[in-house]
């Protein structure tokens, strides 16, 4: 099974806190919210491949880190 996460949307309602930097890389607890949801992914057996659907802010700031 393949796990498939959007991440692509503008996450406007979040303004300021989005507008230079996509949602799921924003900390919650001194970690990014996408490190959560991986967490839990990542322990599933059935999973084999995790596939994540971005954007170019969100694609921009993952290569920066």
């Amino acid at each position: 099974m393949i796990a498939v996460i959007l991440c692509a949307g503008s996450a406007t309602r979040m303004y300021p806190l989005t507008e230079n930097f996509p949602k799921p890389l924003l900390a919650v607890a001194g970690r990014p919210v996408l490190d959560y949801l991986m967490d839990q992914i990542v322990d599933l057996p059935q999973i084999q491949a995790i596939h994540i659907v971005s954007n170019a802010k969100l694609f921009a700031n993952i290569w920066k880190s």
